[in-house]
């Protein structure tokens, strides 16, 4: 085990040898910006199993990533990376969050082309909406659950990385690009299990590789990065989003619980047939 450089949620970031770190799982589901926690057996595995699955297909895709390789059973080695402080959500259907910035949606439509949407990660301010300015070069910070008229927070500036780097423009557009593929290519595979991708939420980070600094896609892409129903049918839910719904946790559900987490685990297996 080397040095934790961080500890998050659902997961640990430890050092490791050659400008990597290891990625380590934690058998949590938290909801409601970490205020509530589950500890679910097997979690761990799942959801490592589950990410490494998905970096592995996304490699041979030619999607730049930090994943470098799976360690263990809760464990992967990835490059170390530059954070970028802001999630990337792709929408394919009008759902969750996006229904309270705009009510005039209906739930369940589906768009004509994928919605791509930022939020600062800051669980103390509850992940505020962003939306970048072309005409000032600044970022409007806004409230997640009110339409962007009514939930005006702030401007900023800037927004950088820990070691300082500016996210401009060109950064902004890059990040859209990855995520646009990283989210058409998990369409895809998804179909073919007869399961409805309806969003993905990502992070990017930049690392050296090849004698050069490279924006890629970063942290982790597990069951709880997405919202997925098997069938197209909401009911049939095999995400976080279950957990999300419950107001307290039955020995039932939480079996439910692990019965989803090992599915898709075992349905990413699919991915790289």
């Amino acid at each position: 085990m080397g040095r934790i450089i961080v500890e998050g949620k659902t997961k640990i970031i430890e050092e490791d040898v050659g400008g990597k770190v290891r990625v380590v799982s934690k058998p949590v589901l938290s909801k409601g910006d970490g205020k509530v926690r589950l500890t679910l057996e097997g979690k761990d595995r799942w959801a490592n199993r589950t990410t490494c699955n998905v970096f592995k297909l996304l490699a041979k895709q030619n999607i730049p990533s930090a994943f470098w390789e799976q360690i263990d059973e809760v464990s992967f080695s990835a490059y170390e990376a530059d954070m970028v402080p802001i999630e990337v959500v792709v929408r394919f259907i009008a759902f969750g969050s996006r229904l309270k910035r705009h009510p005039e949606e209906k739930e369940g439509t589906f768009y004509e082309w994928p919605v791509v949407e930022f939020f600062y990660k800051d669980d103390e301010e509850g992940d505020p909406f962003l939306i970048f300015d072309l005409i000032s070069r600044k970022w409007l910070m806004l409230d997640a659950k009110k339409p962007p008229k009514e939930g005006f927070i702030r401007e900023m500036p800037q927004i950088k990385t820990k070691k300082g780097r500016i996210i401009d423009h060109e950064t902004i557009i890059e990040m859209v690009d990855i995520a646009e593929k990283v989210s058409f290519i998990l369409r895809d595979e998804w179909e073919k299990l007869k399961v409805l991708l309806v969003d993905l939420k990502m992070e990017f980070g930049f690392i050296f590789k090849h004698g050069k600094i490279i924006l890629v896609l970063a942290d982790v892409l597990d069951n709880d990065s997405w919202r997925i129903w098997l069938m197209g049918d909401k009911i049939q839910m095999k995400d976080k989003e279950v957990f999300r719904l419950l107001k307290e946790v039955t020995p039932e559900d939480r079996n439910k619980l692990k019965e989803n987490y090992q599915w898709v685990a075992e349905a990413t297996e699919k991915f790289l047939a």
